[in-house]
Protein backbone atom coordinates (compact mmCIF):
# COMPACT_ATOMS: atom_id res chain seq x y z
CA UNK A 1 0.00 0.00 0.00
CA UNK A 2 2.78 2.55 0.74
CA UNK A 3 4.14 1.99 -2.62
CA UNK A 4 1.11 2.42 -4.14
CA UNK A 5 0.17 5.33 -2.39
CA UNK A 6 3.79 6.53 -3.59
CA UNK A 7 3.16 6.20 -7.36
CA UNK A 8 -0.18 8.39 -6.31
CA UNK A 9 1.05 10.75 -4.53
CA UNK A 10 3.91 11.98 -6.77
CA UNK A 11 1.96 11.89 -9.64
CA UNK A 12 0.47 15.76 -8.41
CA UNK A 13 4.11 16.42 -7.74
CA UNK A 14 4.97 15.67 -11.61
CA UNK A 15 2.12 17.39 -12.72
CA UNK A 16 2.97 20.54 -10.79
CA UNK A 17 6.78 20.39 -11.62
CA UNK A 18 5.56 20.70 -15.20
CA UNK A 19 2.91 23.41 -14.80
CA UNK A 20 6.07 25.20 -12.88
CA UNK A 21 8.42 24.37 -15.57
CA UNK A 22 5.64 25.62 -18.57
CA UNK A 23 5.02 28.78 -16.38
CA UNK A 24 8.44 29.25 -16.34
CA UNK A 25 8.88 28.87 -19.80
CA UNK A 26 6.34 31.28 -20.59
CA UNK A 27 8.00 33.96 -18.98
CA UNK A 28 11.40 33.72 -20.33
CA UNK A 29 9.63 33.63 -23.80
CA UNK A 30 7.70 36.57 -22.57
CA UNK A 31 10.84 37.97 -21.47
CA UNK A 32 12.75 37.78 -24.97
CA UNK A 33 10.10 38.79 -26.68
CA UNK A 34 10.19 42.27 -24.93
CA UNK A 35 13.67 42.45 -25.43
CA UNK A 36 13.14 42.03 -29.22
CA UNK A 37 10.87 44.80 -28.94
CA UNK A 38 12.80 47.28 -26.83
CA UNK A 39 15.55 46.58 -29.27
CA UNK A 40 13.36 47.25 -32.36
CA UNK A 41 12.28 50.45 -31.27
CA UNK A 42 15.73 51.68 -31.09
CA UNK A 43 15.82 51.06 -34.90
CA UNK A 44 12.75 52.74 -35.53
CA UNK A 45 13.81 55.53 -33.71
CA UNK A 46 16.82 55.80 -35.44
CA UNK A 47 15.08 55.01 -38.72
CA UNK A 48 12.31 57.94 -37.81
CA UNK A 49 15.35 60.41 -37.03
CA UNK A 50 17.02 59.43 -40.13
CA UNK A 51 14.01 60.22 -42.37
CA UNK A 52 13.22 63.54 -40.44
CA UNK A 53 16.70 64.88 -40.65
CA UNK A 54 16.75 63.73 -44.64
CA UNK A 55 13.02 65.55 -45.04
CA UNK A 56 14.33 68.38 -43.20
CA UNK A 57 17.55 68.60 -45.49
CA UNK A 58 15.34 67.96 -48.63
CA UNK A 59 12.86 70.88 -47.64
CA UNK A 60 16.05 73.31 -46.77
CA UNK A 61 16.85 72.77 -50.22
CA UNK A 62 13.78 73.15 -52.18
CA UNK A 63 13.47 76.86 -50.28
CA UNK A 64 16.57 77.68 -50.96
CA UNK A 65 16.51 76.85 -54.60
CA UNK A 66 12.79 78.76 -54.52
CA UNK A 67 14.65 81.52 -52.95
CA UNK A 68 17.54 81.30 -55.71
CA UNK A 69 14.99 81.90 -58.35
CA UNK A 70 12.80 84.81 -56.63
CA UNK A 71 16.28 86.92 -56.25
CA UNK A 72 16.63 86.06 -60.01
CA UNK A 73 13.46 86.63 -61.27
CA UNK A 74 13.01 89.66 -59.14
CA UNK A 75 16.66 90.43 -59.83
CA UNK A 76 17.03 91.60 -56.08
CA UNK A 77 20.24 93.24 -54.81
CA UNK A 78 21.83 91.59 -52.09
CA UNK A 79 20.59 93.70 -49.67
CA UNK A 80 17.05 93.55 -50.88
CA UNK A 81 17.27 89.70 -50.88
CA UNK A 82 18.23 89.88 -47.22
CA UNK A 83 15.36 91.91 -46.36
CA UNK A 84 13.17 89.97 -48.05
CA UNK A 85 14.24 86.71 -46.64
CA UNK A 86 13.69 88.10 -43.45
CA UNK A 87 10.37 89.80 -43.78
CA UNK A 88 9.16 86.28 -45.14
CA UNK A 89 10.70 84.62 -41.26
CA UNK A 90 9.44 86.97 -39.29
CA UNK A 91 5.92 86.51 -41.39
CA UNK A 92 6.39 82.86 -40.84
CA UNK A 93 7.13 83.07 -36.87
CA UNK A 94 4.62 85.30 -36.33
CA UNK A 95 2.09 83.28 -38.31
CA UNK A 96 2.53 80.26 -36.09
CA UNK A 97 2.79 81.68 -33.12
CA UNK A 98 -1.37 83.02 -34.06
CA UNK A 99 -1.94 79.57 -35.36
CA UNK A 100 -1.46 78.13 -31.45
CA UNK A 101 -2.82 81.16 -30.19
CA UNK A 102 -6.39 80.32 -28.33
CA UNK A 103 -8.04 82.72 -30.76
CA UNK A 104 -11.68 82.12 -31.87
CA UNK A 105 -12.68 82.16 -35.62
CA UNK A 106 -13.09 86.05 -35.88
CA UNK A 107 -10.08 87.24 -33.96
CA UNK A 108 -8.30 84.93 -35.61
CA UNK A 109 -9.49 85.85 -39.07
CA UNK A 110 -8.92 90.09 -38.04
CA UNK A 111 -5.04 88.76 -36.88
CA UNK A 112 -4.69 87.42 -40.08
CA UNK A 113 -5.95 90.16 -42.07
CA UNK A 114 -3.61 92.59 -39.91
CA UNK A 115 -0.68 89.78 -40.28
CA UNK A 116 -1.16 89.88 -43.94
CA UNK A 117 -0.76 93.31 -44.35
CA UNK A 118 1.85 93.86 -42.33
CA UNK A 119 3.72 91.52 -44.74
CA UNK A 120 2.72 93.15 -47.88
CA UNK A 121 3.49 96.60 -45.93
CA UNK A 122 6.63 95.43 -45.47
CA UNK A 123 7.43 93.83 -49.01
CA UNK A 124 6.38 97.23 -50.43
CA UNK A 125 9.42 99.13 -48.71
CA UNK A 126 11.76 96.30 -49.72
CA UNK A 127 10.21 96.09 -53.98
CA UNK A 128 10.04 98.58 -55.95
CA UNK A 129 7.04 99.27 -58.07
CA UNK A 130 7.90 97.20 -60.91
CA UNK A 131 9.60 94.36 -58.25
CA UNK A 132 6.39 94.19 -56.15
CA UNK A 133 4.12 94.44 -59.70
CA UNK A 134 5.96 90.89 -60.31
CA UNK A 135 6.12 89.43 -57.44
CA UNK A 136 2.20 89.88 -57.29
CA UNK A 137 2.30 88.74 -60.59
CA UNK A 138 4.56 85.50 -59.26
CA UNK A 139 1.70 84.97 -56.38
CA UNK A 140 -1.13 84.79 -58.77
CA UNK A 141 0.56 82.41 -60.89
CA UNK A 142 1.38 80.12 -58.42
CA UNK A 143 -2.06 80.20 -56.90
CA UNK A 144 -3.94 79.65 -59.96
CA UNK A 145 -1.41 76.65 -60.69
CA UNK A 146 -1.98 75.19 -57.15
CA UNK A 147 -5.70 75.77 -57.70
CA UNK A 148 -6.13 73.55 -60.73
CA UNK A 149 -4.42 70.77 -59.28
CA UNK A 150 -6.08 70.94 -55.93
CA UNK A 151 -9.38 70.31 -58.69
CA UNK A 152 -7.39 68.03 -60.73
CA UNK A 153 -6.89 66.14 -57.97
CA UNK A 154 -9.94 65.90 -56.04
CA UNK A 155 -12.17 65.74 -59.24
CA UNK A 156 -13.79 68.95 -59.62
CA UNK A 157 -14.11 71.09 -63.09
CA UNK A 158 -13.53 74.39 -62.78
CA UNK A 159 -14.97 75.32 -65.62
CA UNK A 160 -12.06 76.35 -67.59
Amino acid sequence: MTLFGTVIDSVPSKVNNMKKHLVLIAFMMAGVVVLAQERGRGHRDEDVTARRDNRDAHNHRVASDRYAKIKRELSLSDRQFDRFQEANKSYREKLSHMKHASLNEHSRKAEFMKLRKGHERDLRSILNKKQYQQWNDRKKSHHHQRGDRHHRHHGVSRGR
